[in-house]
């Protein structure tokens, strides 16, 4: 796979990929390694197995790591885990996708318990931000290392699912509240992290993937997985530096502000 059209991606670790979008994405980067001839390292983490995560993993180049990002120990693990599969070299590209959904979808502010809010923040925002810490020093080491290029994906990038729905303009009926809450504040999350590590010559992102069919979606999504990471893949290969910080979709950037 080819970032800018010049700079090759030598390895990616998706969250979330024993279905929907984080499934996708192994998909897509192992048939791009075929097409290619690339050898990029996929690390697909995933708290389960599927049937289709399982086929992928027969591929020399897919590697699962067992992880549920809201627990601090093995967010460590995976750290230690994908540096010793990396064996000297740094991690390119980190996709934030595991994340959680609201009990009750079409459920207001009323319905929104505060077990709720805490328990979709711990995974949706707390988690995010652990594994962006936890794999903080090889995306660090990978930006050294290609310091001959520019800012971008196949440098040093961290690139967090969000949402449409996190942007403060939305006024849609209230619903799915702990969900939107939680992606509003990744948001914010992005842009923060995006200020430090820039420095570092990391890159960070917030992406609207589209009104996906996925069990988060639902499956009268205007989208397939196919298509909304085929957009997204577009985001991964253009992304520079002037789009660090921003939470953007194919063809315009979104102000969630």
């Amino acid at each position: 796979m080819k970032v800018l059209k010049e700079h090759v991606l030598e390895s990616v670790l998706i969250t979330g990929c024993n279905k929907g979008i984080g499934l996708q994405f192994v998909k897509h980067f192992v048939e791009a390694n075929k097409i290619t001839g690339s050898n990029t390292q996929i690390f697909a983490c995933s708290r389960r197995h599927t049937t289709d995560l399982d086929q992928l993993l027969t591929d020399e180049n897919v590697h699962h790591v067992d992880l549920d990002i809201s627990k601090s120990d093995q967010v460590k693990s995976a750290a230690l885990k994908v540096k010793q599969a990396l064996n000297g070299k740094g991690l390119n590209l980190l996709i934030n996708n595991a994340a959680i959904q609201s009990y009750n979808k079409p459920a207001g502010v009323h319905e929104c318990s505060s077990k709720e809010m805490s328990e979709v923040f711990n995974v949706n925002v707390s988690g995010t931000h652990s594994m962006t810490m936890a794999f903080y020093p090889l995306l660090k080491l990978s930006a050294s290392q290609r310091s001959d290029i520019p800012l971008c994906c196949a440098r040093g990038a961290v690139f967090n699912i969000s949402s449409q729905l996190a942007s403060v303009e939305n006024t849609q009926k209230a619903y799915a509240v702990s969900y939107k809450v939680s992606k509003t504040a990744l948001n914010m999350l992005t842009k923060i992290t995006s200020l430090e590590f820039t420095a570092d010559g990391i890159i960070s992102l917030a992406v609207h993937p589209g009104w996906v069919q996925t069990d988060l979606g639902g499956y009268n999504a205007t989208l397939t997985t196919t298509e909304s990471v085929a957009d997204m893949v577009y985001l991964i290969e253009n992304a520079k530096e002037e789009h660090n910080g921003q939470f953007i979709r194919k063809n315009f950037v979104i102000d969630p502000y």
